[in-house]
């Protein structure tokens, strides 16, 4: 049986509402990379959202004088590490939400700066158009190209709670992260970022010596994965990820995790 290449996001939960389809026949890498960036700009703050942060706290505390990564650094710089912690802490409402805090503060502060730590739909220019998909009573993403096929769903009903909604947005985000670069052409840099963190444990302070090793050199999609590899390997993930949110919600397994992890 033939399989449509398609991608397909659907899903309802109190103020969060989004359906979009992508028919990919005929469709380029670049096209698909355009696609997944819609979708993950869509869903990666709602996914925040539900976690049981408080995610306007973390907005609020970042004030920044400028844009790129100096204004980032600047920040980080004003800030001491207790300071940083206690005001993420705050944000969480608990110590077992305070991963989840940290990824919503890191991918909070890159935005602000206007920086990019992963792909956006605004960086590729595509001839496919979405159309609308109504909502039903689950929360699903497909996803089929070639010989990538990737399917997640989760039933909705009076008795789901927002842990589970942000536990399927999260996993949706990702698996799609590495995907949005892989079809975006950009070239894994994990054998560059570990020699540039070796030694490093995880800790505000080695992220800003980490951002001041980096030199942006005129590629967007190349830029954005060196930046991103750099922080999940000192143990920021600067996206919603299922690991963020295990500590709170048991029932949240993290996903498997290839290569070096960081030191604590």
């Amino acid at each position: 049986m033939d399989i449509n290449d398609e991608i397909l996001f659907s899903g309802e939960f109190k103020d969060f509402r989004k359906g979009i389809y992508y028919s990919l026949r005929g469709a380029s890498e670049s096209d698909v990379a355009s696609a997944i960036a819609n979708i993950l700009n869509s869903i990666n703050e709602p996914a925040f959202d539900f976690s049981g942060i408080n995610t306007k706290k973390v907005r609020d505390f970042i004030k920044l004088n400028g844009s790129g990564l100096p204004a980032v650094i600047s920040f980080l710089e004003s800030k001491k590490p207790a300071e940083l912690r206690a005001a993420l802490i705050d944000a969480a409402g608990k110590n077992t939400l305070l991963p989840a805090a940290e990824c919503c503060f890191f991918y909070e502060l890159f935005k602000s700066a206007g920086v990019a730590c992963f792909l956006t739909s605004s960086m590729f220019k595509s001839a496919i158009k979405p159309k609308e998909e109504k909502p039903g009573d689950q929360i699903v993403f497909i996803g089929h190209y070639k010989d990538w096929a990737a399917i997640k769903k989760l039933s909705i009903n009076q008795k789901t709670e927002a842990w589970e909604v942000s536990g399927i947005l999260s996993g949706i985000v990702f698996s799609l992260v590495p995907k949005v670069f892989q079809f975006a052409g950009a070239s894994d840099p994990s054998v560059e970022v570990l020699k540039l963190c070796a030694g490093k444990r995880k800790s505000y302070v080695n992220v800003i010596d980490m951002l001041k090793q980096i030199h942006p050199g005129g590629n967007q999609f190349q830029d954005a994965f060196l930046l991103l590899r750099m922080m999940e390997t000192l143990g920021y993930k600067p996206y919603a990820n299922p690991e963020m949110l295990c500590k709170e919600y048991p029932d949240i397994k993290p996903p498997k995790v290839k290569g070096r992890k960081p030191k604590e």
